[in-house]
């Protein structure tokens, strides 16, 4: 029974930090953590601005360069030009098989 009073008459430190303190601390570190992480994002995000800004005037570029080395063709001119490189079905020869003679060698099992 001495003991809860003693208890509560304690005023010397016991060499504990105080919860409260130690709360603070670490509310303190994060956010500081959290400050150095959106200046890190916004960093991030400027340069990635940058980038996209850099893309659209490459493509602009690259567009306009296309443009104007190939000339407006008719639209027909397009279709005649891929026929003409695609080989007709006569074109096309394919070799004769050679003639199975019913028996596994070690070639027919390579494709097995």
């Amino acid at each position: 029974m001495w003991v809860k009073a003693a208890g509560k008459k304690m005023t010397e430190h016991s060499g504990q930090s105080n919860p409260t303190d130690t709360l603070r601390r670490t509310l303190s570190d994060h956010s500081l953590q959290i400050q150095s992480h959106g200046n890190s994002l916004r960093s991030l995000l400027e340069q990635q601005c940058h980038t996209n800004q850099q893309i659209e005037q490459m493509s602009s570029l690259l567009q306009h360069a296309l443009n104007s080395l190939s000339p407006a063709a008719p639209e027909g001119a397009a279709e005649s030009a891929v026929s003409q490189q695609l080989p007709h079905s006569g074109d096309v020869i394919s070799p004769n098989p050679e003639k199975f003679s019913g028996l596994l060698t070690g070639k027919a099992l390579r494709w097995a």
